[in-house]
């Protein structure tokens, strides 16, 4: 009977033991609801070590966007946007750039979740608390970053890749196109130390004497080929940009002065020793 009361006994511990562990490691929550349904949520943030993962909500309960964001509300990565009905409707890039949040790349989407080159409806967040939450432009970014190589390569080899600016925002201001780009690790991810280290330029491929890459179909003073490789073994995070330049760009009395845009890219890759 002793014996049966302490088999007992251990197992309740047991229970509370594991009630008490899964209540230290549930994730910390932070609940807004409508002012005027108090059971409708409208906005709840999950704060992580590292950075929040936040969800907006309709009134319907249907998710509106969501993402994440460091503190002080910056936000990062990618943001997904949907309608009423749970249709995507729109992917947005951000980066932080040198403490502020900027839109990089946009891609909208139509109600079966085909990329559209230009979105046509108006207000498709038609909610009043969502209705603002609209960009001032609707054309698709069509700036590409492609890595040829392998995510793993050996300290010896070289990672290829290539961006082509599929949307030139200077086009008709005869603008060319270069990629500047950290080949040492050390760009901050806010990019805030790029004028302080050294980068490697490439530049388009009409004139690229280093790769001597062809692109046919490209427009070729707008696409550009780009390269490196590292010394050390493990986890590198390659960033950099993609400048659209001109020095066409019209201002007052008919002179001209320089221009540029810029596209942020960033791409993680595994560097393991050349004798494996």
């Amino acid at each position: 009977m002793i014996k049966k009361t302490l088999i007992t006994i251990l197992v309740l511990f047991s229970i509370i033991a594991c009630r008490e562990n899964s209540s230290e490691i549930k994730l910390n929550e932070t609940i807004e609801n409508y002012p005027k349904n108090s059971k409708a949520i409208f906005k709840k943030t999950i704060h992580l070590p590292d950075f929040d993962s936040v969800f907006y909500f309709y009134d319907n309960g249907i998710i509106f966007k969501k993402g994440k964001q460091y503190k002080y509300n910056q936000e990062f990565g990618i943001w997904k946007l949907y309608d009423k009905n749970s249709h995507l409707r729109e992917i947005r890039e951000w980066f932080v750039i040198e403490g502020k949040s900027q839109i990089n790349r946009v891609w909208f989407l139509n109600k079966k979740g085909d990329t559209v080159t230009w979105r046509k409806e108006d207000n498709i967040f038609a909610q009043k608390e969502f209705k603002n939450d609209t960009l001032d432009f609707r054309n698709t970014t069509y700036n590409t970053f492609d890595f040829i190589t392998s995510d793993t390569i050996k300290n010896s080899e070289f990672y290829l890749a290539f961006a082509n600016c599929g949307s030139p925002q200077l086009r008709d201001y005869n603008s060319k196109v270069k990629i500047v780009v950290d080949n040492t690790n050390s760009l901050k991810k806010d990019f805030s130390n790029s004028t302080r280290i050294k980068l490697d330029t490439f530049y388009y491929a009409k004139i690229d004497k280093t790769h001597k890459a062809k692109f046919p179909g490209y427009d070729l003073e707008k696409v550009v080929a780009f390269s490196g490789k590292f010394k050390k073994t493990g986890k590198k995070t390659i960033r950099g940009y993609l400048i659209e330049y001109t020095d066409q760009y019209p201002i007052e009395n008919n002179k001209k002065a320089k221009a540029q845009v810029k596209t942020y890219f960033e791409k993680t890759i595994y560097v393991k020793d050349s004798m494996e």
